[in-house]
């Protein structure tokens, strides 16, 4: 048990480091809210409350702004969906679902049919919960 608390915290000290470094990279100045909409919080019985919490022994939450969500989601999207399809989907609705997941969606302009790109990540660890396009 112990050397699984000991795996996941190194994991989330790596993945802190690689945001950090994509963060620096990017700069401030890239990010526009016309990407993104932070629609609030919501609760819902179909996403659990966060499991685990007491075993990794602390309340610190890795993906802690809606900002952090997109662009952590949106470096994940480009990465399998591609830079122009991303972009195509902008303004992306950014939702905290029961304070413990980070529920992203994309949009379309109107009068496009079609799907567009969802991901849920875990507010406290950066996990992706489910990711997938609808048609």
């Amino acid at each position: 048990m112990r050397k699984i608390v000991e795996n996941s915290i190194m994991r989330c000290l790596v993945f802190g480091l690689m945001i950090c470094i994509c963060l620096q990279a990017s700069g401030q100045d890239s990010l526009k809210c016309e990407k993104y909409i932070y629609v609030g919080e919501r609760t819902s019985e179909h996403f659990p409350a966060f499991p685990g919490e007491a075993a990794l022994g602390t309340d610190f939450d890795l993906i802690s702004t809606p900002q952090m969500a997109f662009e952590y989601a949106e470096m994940v999207l480009k990465s399998v969906y591609g830079e122009k399809q991303v972009a195509f989907e902008y303004p992306f609705r950014i939702e905290l679902v029961n304070k413990c997941w980070w529920y992203i969606s994309g949009s379309l302009p109107k009068g496009y049919l079609g799907g567009v790109a969802y991901i849920t990540i875990s507010k406290r660890n950066g996990q992706i919960v489910t990711l997938y396009h609808a048609k």
